[in-house]
Order: C-alpha cells, then structure tokens, then sequence
C-alpha cells in the first residue's frame, strides 16, 4: 500500500471517529494559481459534488461585501457556529474547504462535535431541540422555498443548525439564544487555522462549523458540498 493510500485511508479514519479531518498538501494551489481539476479530483475522494446552492460544485467563499446580513461565504466577519445548508431538506452529509488563501488577520475554523454541543443542556431545551418546529430561510443568493420545520437534533444524533436565518416565532427566541450561546462559548470548542493547500474535510451532520472574524479581502476558500455514495 502507497504512502497516498495509507494517508487517504487514515483521513477517512479521522472523519469517521472525530467528524472531521485536514489534508495539508494537498496539490491544488500555491496560493495564487488553482488547479481547478485537482480540486475536484480530491473532492471526489470522499464523495459526489453537489451543485444544488448556486449551480456550481465549487464555491467561493470569498468577501463581496460587508453587509452583516448576506450569508457567511459572501462576507467578512464571523460566522456562528452552524451546518451547511440547514434550511434544504436533506442537507449534504459532507463538505470540503480548500484553502487558497488564509486570512491575514483571523478567519480561523471553528468544530465542535454534536455530541459535546448537547452535552449540559437543559432538558428544556433539549426537548425543544428535538421537536420538528424549526425552519430556516434560504440565502438570497440561493433562493428557494422554505423548508418544512424540522428538528435541531435528530433521533441518531445528528444536528441540523444556523442561528442567523432562522425562521421562528418568539416562543423559541430565547431557546435559540441559549443554544447559540451555550455552543459558541464550549470548552471543547476545536479552532484551527488552515494553512495554503490545505483541505478541511468536515461530517456536516455530526459537525457545527463555523470561523473568527477576519477582514482581509484577499481570503479564499473553495467550499464542495458533498453527497456521499
């Protein structure tokens, strides 16, 4: 067995146990130049790219502007901890982050596994969590309709959350917050730089994910949604 294999094989180890993994290395960039193949070629390891938000499989995640209201890849700034696409029906199970080109002041991925961020909670809470009572509005830039409310937290334990889009009444304003609270400020919050070429590969059912603030405009990820085979 190759040294690539062995690699290949413990990074689908780490995503399986932890619910993520990185791929320093990787050969698509030197930071300045892409090799749009190779990205897709990597993508395609761990699943099918997915073109549903924004008709492209490869998406920049690059600031257009600074309107806090715009959705996280299309902005500087913060981004809460959430999972991609919470607001579609069946949300791709996994994504990649191809870095090109960190921020020079912040921006560093934040984790925090589903099962530490239920951990503590109020059954209150957690009760409200489970109920399927909680929809999302899709980004403009994605369009489409609203989904049917859904649960936070599934039956086999997956997550399925964005605090900045949520559409709910005022019955579950303050159950949001101290779920948003309770989850940005978690010890066992994991945050990471990523370094030029490398690859955030990240289980978006089992995983929140989220970044600090940054403003450097000349940021650039690749983010690929990926349908598992």
């Amino acid at each position: 067995m190759d040294s690539h294999t062995t690699s290949l094989g413990a990074a689908r180890q780490r995503l399986a146990t932890q619910g993520w993994t990185v791929l320093p290395g990787a050969g698509f960039t030197d930071g300045h130049q892409i090799d749009h193949a190779a990205v897709t070629t990597i993508a395609e390891l761990f699943g099918s790219p997915s073109s549903r938000d924004g008709g492209r499989a490869v998406w920049p995640v690059q600031p257009a502007t600074t309107d806090p209201g715009e959705t996280f890849s299309r902005r500087d700034g913060e981004a809460l901890l959430h999972t991609d696409a919470a607001y579609r029906a069946d949300p791709e199970p996994l994504f990649a982050l191809f870095c090109v080109r960190p921020a020079r002041d912040g921006g560093l991925s934040r984790l925090l596994h589903a099962a530490d961020a239920v951990a503590g909670l109020d059954d209150g809470i957690l009760g409200a969590l489970r109920r399927p009572q909680w929809r999302w509005v899709p980004p403009r830039v994605f369009g489409g309709e609203r989904d049917t409310p859904r649960p936070v937290l599934e039956p086999d334990g997956a997550i399925r959350w964005r605090f900045d889009n949520l559409d709910v009444g005022s019955e579950l304003a303050d159950v949001a917050t101290a779920f948003r609270d309770h989850v940005e400020t978690h010890p066992r919050l994991v945050q990471l730089p990523l370094a030029t070429d490398s690859v955030l590969i990240c289980d978006n059912r089992s995983m929140l994910h989220g970044r600090t603030t940054f403003a450097d405009p000349g940021r650039l990820l690749l983010r690929v949604r990926l349908v598992t085979r």
